[in-house]
């Protein structure tokens, strides 16, 4: 169905293959069809050097999606759950997928309430360029607790990581930013709501999580 739904798109269909070939099975299976598709349709044409692309869409009455594409580098995913921190938005859930071998890198966030006005969203996009440039946010995070990572097996050589947690503010960005200040790769991640969150990450070059477990406990 995600493929058919890409033959109305102005992406090719060779790159569209390549995508779909190598993208890992936890964000095929991330959210649906629908969304996927409008998420890659944003991978093409191919991005100029700086290039940030991002695109703002309703995702129900009272949610919304922020997809962002750029040339894949550590630590991109944490920027952007960082800096919608820095606005006072809070994350209902998220998907995330990288391409190594094509430098690219895609992530949607769906959070709740209206999305915000054209000024906060130019300064959001702002400040997504500027991260890239190595302006990153800092966000207050003060662990809850009770919080478990574990090592649940491995993808393509890749560590798959569960992190089980408080839903708490900050949170998302608490995790990327650690696995990234630790030289962790995130390949590929499924981020889910709920007062208690259940979230999956593929990390390559995957640190030793205990780290990230003290990190996340009180």
């Amino acid at each position: 169905m995600l493929r058919q739904l890409m033959d109305g798109t102005t992406v090719p269909t060779a790159f569209v293959d390549e995508l779909l070939s190598t993208a890992p099975s936890l964000w095929l299976a991330s959210d649906g069809d629908g969304d996927l598709a409008s998420d890659l349709s944003l991978c093409h044409p191919p991005l100029a050097p700086r290039e940030v692309r991002a695109r703002v869409a309703r995702a129900g009455v009272s949610r919304w999606r922020l997809t962002v594409v750029a040339h894949n580098r550590r630590g991109l995913l944490a920027d952007t759950a960082g800096i919608l921190a820095c606005e006072g938005l809070s994350i209902s859930s998220a998907s995330a997928v990288t391409w190594d071998h094509l430098d690219l890198a895609l992530h949607a966030v769906c959070l709740t309430g209206a999305p915000p006005g054209p000024v906060a969203l130019e300064r959001i996009g702002t400040r997504l360029r500027a991260a890239g440039q190595g302006d990153r946010p800092e966000v207050r995070f003060e662990p809850e607790g009770p919080s478990q990572v574990r090592v649940v097996g491995e993808a393509g050589g890749d560590a798959i990581v569960n992190v089980t947690a408080p839903d708490q503010f900050g949170l998302l960005w608490a995790i990327c930013r650690w696995f990234a200040d630790n030289d962790g790769n995130i390949q590929a991640a499924g981020i889910s709501g709920g007062a208690t969150v259940h979230d999956v990450f593929i990390v390559r070059h995957c640190p030793d999580v205990s780290g990230l477990e003290r990190c996340l406990n009180p």
